[in-house]
């Protein structure tokens, strides 16, 4: 029985509702390139963290790319650093009286030459100024206390680096060649530290000039000797300046100064640590 005043229409029974599946989003990439990009990231990483931390644990690290170019960096430094060695000398210059300044203190030569020709035994000063005396009479000039010849000499003494070998190192003793060939620079660099090691060779002293003081320039009396008597007397003060200058510690400033000098030329360039190390160190 319908209800009046009002119509009904039929409807559809609903049907139930079901959840929608997210629809998937095509990659842009396909799938081989997205696996190739993963390898390479992942074989940079490894090989980043292999260079980082191999030196730092004292490891071998032996790839030929990056060994080729630590060489031709240490070649290229080596070929920089090389002339600075001509260059850089430590200058020695000594003015010295012939042979009042070389009378060992508190001696008599005279009497020291006549106690050896004697054949009497002689403390080491005492052999000294009877040196002394013998090679002023073999230059012609009187030793006493009235004498008043003397001769003024200028020595220099310059200590420096030979970095070149001798051609005639096989003719000579076993000590020299082994000098000489310790002699040559070694450079060693780090580029993933920063670090360059150099093996620097034995400084010494590389020239020895004695010059004669004319009377042009100083008003000494004039001593004419020949040319045996001016090699006696230059031998003996070569000699004694040599020393001199040895105890002085010429060889010493001249390795200080060449260390100053390439830490602050290989600072400049962008290497952070520097280690110096010479031909007399053992290998470690």
């Amino acid at each position: 029985m319908s209800t009046p005043g009002k119509n009904r229409t039929s409807q559809s029974p609903r049907r139930p509702r079901t959840a929608q599946k997210p629809r998937k989003r095509p990659h842009l990439l396909p799938l081989w390139l997205r696996l190739s990009i993963l390898g390479i990231v992942a074989a940079v990483l490894m090989i980043s963290v292999a260079v980082t931390l191999f030196p730092m644990l004292g490891l071998s690290l032996e790839l030929p790319f990056t060994s080729r170019t630590q060489i031709s960096e240490s070649q290229i430094l080596l070929q920089e650093v090389r002339p600075l060695f001509h260059l850089s000398t430590v200058e020695y210059t000594y003015k010295s009286v012939f042979p009042h300044d070389f009378i060992p203190e508190h001696s008599d030569p005279q009497r020291a030459y006549s106690r050896r020709q004697q054949g009497q035994e002689l403390t080491s000063r005492a052999k000294e100024a009877a040196d002394l005396y013998s090679i002023c009479r073999t230059a012609g000039i009187n030793l006493d206390s009235r004498s008043t010849d003397f001769v003024v000499l200028t020595s220099r003494v310059k200590g420096g680096y030979n970095l070149e070998s001798s051609p005639n190192s096989s003719n000579q003793s076993n000590n020299q060649s082994s000098k000489e060939a310790a002699s040559n620079l070694q450079v060693h660099l780090n580029p993933s530290l920063k670090t360059a090691e150099l093996k620097l060779p034995q400084p010494l002293i590389t020239e020895f000039v004695i010059q004669d003081e004319t009377s042009e320039y100083y008003q000494y009396p004039d001593i004419q000797v020949d040319a045996a008597q001016w090699k006696a007397i230059s031998g003996y003060v070569e000699e004694k300046i040599r020393s001199q200058v040895l105890e002085e510690g010429i060889l010493e400033q001249t390795e200080k100064n060449m260390q100053n000098l390439l830490v602050r030329l290989l600072k400049s360039a962008g290497w952070e640590q520097i280690v110096f190390t010479t031909a007399s160190d053992s290998p470690q």
